[in-house]
This record gives C-alpha cells, structure tokens and sequence, in this order.
C-alpha cells in the first residue's frame, strides 16, 4: 500500500513537472515567435525601394496623351519610413498624340515627400504629398475656345484657323499608392491622389478669329485648352512608374 502511495506521488510529481516544462517550452516558443514576426516586420521594411531609384513615367511616356512628355523621377530615402526626391518632364512635338499641334513644347517639375507603410514582401503601400508646376506652349490649328470676356453673354465661343496658346498650372497631391516588386532592381509604383489645383490659359495672335454664339462645346475635353483664363480646381493623378533602384 504504502509502495504504491510512493508511486502515485512520483508519478504526480513527474507529470507535474513535464506539464511547467511544456508551458516553459511554449512561452519560449512565444517569445521565438514574436521575435522572428518583429524581424519579419523589418525585413519588410528593408524590401521597400527605400534605397535611392529612378523612375519613368509610363501613363505620359507611353500610352496615348494630347499632352505627352517623358518624365523622369529620382527619389532617395531619408530613413526606413520617409523619403524625398521628385521628377522633372519635358514634352515635344514627337511625344505628343495630337497631330493638328505645333511648336509644342512642355515642362513640368514635381517634388514630393513618401511615407513608407512597409506591407508585405512584394506589395507595399505607401502615403506622399506632391507639389507639381507645369508650363506648356503650343500652336493650336482649327480650334475653338471660351473667353474670359463674353461680351455679356453675347460670345460663348471664339473660333480660330491658327493660335498661339500658353498654358500654366500648379497645385499639390496628397497620393495613396503601391510599390510592385518583381525583381531586386526593378518595380512598379501605383499612385491615385487628389489636391487643388490653379490652372491659367491664354490665347494670342489669332488667325482668322469668328465668334460663335451656339452651344455646340465638346463634352469632354482632354487637354484642357477649352476656356480661357485663370481657374481653380479639383486635380486628380492616376500615375504608373517604372522604377530602377540604385544600390
């Protein structure tokens, strides 16, 4: 009897001991754990383009654009969250998509600040502010516009053969957007953002100048070269780079 009392309290005393030694070993499974996710983290971190890269922008590079420039952009890391840098564009006769243009000529500059959001592997997000200015210059041929003085109402359009046109705006972006990895010096970076934005158009030395009281105007009108004179305005950015990183 007493043999076996012996036996029960070693055997409880055993089981006891295995059970505190599993729950050292699951704390210390834990602790493992939590530390491998905070290298995780900042591993993520490190997978960002945060070292220096170049970028091209492929939306007004490549696809069809009435105001098609080739911009260039360089951003450089202040830290693992926060960066700097911008882009600069210049357009021509040869990247633009409307052929009725001449003596086209465009240039615009664009800084911005980009925090880091670090996500994932491949995919990271990314929050920026944007400032932009653009200047562009052409010759418009068989066109129409809106002027400033309407005559009192009397003027709704003015047509022309051939003339001068300038166009100035700037504004700023506050941008959401995403870094796509697909090798280690390569990627992509998404943007979408909305800002304000105060644009300026001018017409001069016109050719042949009608006035049209009809209501005949274009629906949509992509370059923006439809009214005359300095506006405010909603500014919306839908952006793709290509990006190269330095290392």
């Amino acid at each position: 009897m007493r043999l076996t009392f012996t036996c029960l309290c070693a055997l409880f005393l055993l089981t006891s001991n295995l059970q505190a030694q599993d729950t050292r070993e699951e704390r210390k499974a834990l602790r493992e754990q939590k530390r491998l996710d905070k290298w995780a983290r900042k591993d993520s971190l490190q997978s960002l383009p945060i070292q220096s890269y170049l970028s091209l922008d492929v939306i007004s590079a490549v696809l069809p654009n009435p105001l098609g420039r080739l911009n260039i952009g360089y951003i450089t890391p202040l830290n693992e969250r926060w960066s700097i840098g911008g882009s600069a564009g210049v357009g021509i006769n040869a990247t633009a998509w409307i052929t009725s243009k001449e003596d086209y000529f465009l240039w615009e500059v664009r800084p911005e600040v980009i925090y880091n959001l670090g996500k994932g592997k491949r995919f990271q997000h990314y929050l920026g502010v944007e400032l932009f200015y653009i200047s562009n210059k052409e010759t418009l041929i068989d066109e129409d516009f809106e002027p400033v003085n309407t005559v009192n109402g009397t003027v709704n359009l003015i047509s022309f053969e051939r003339a001068d046109y300038r166009r100035n705006k700037a504004g700023f972006l506050v941008n959401f957007g995403e870094y796509i990895n697909f090798s280690d010096r390569w990627a992509f970076r998404t943007t979408v953002g909305i800002g304000t934005r105060r644009k300026d158009n001018s017409y001069s030395n016109l050719i042949n100048a009608r006035i049209q009281n009809d209501n005949d105007e274009p629906f949509f009108n992509l370059d923006g070269s439809q009214k005359e004179g300095t506006r405010w305005g909603v500014e919306l950015n839908l952006d793709l780079r290509l990006i190269y990183k330095i290392k």
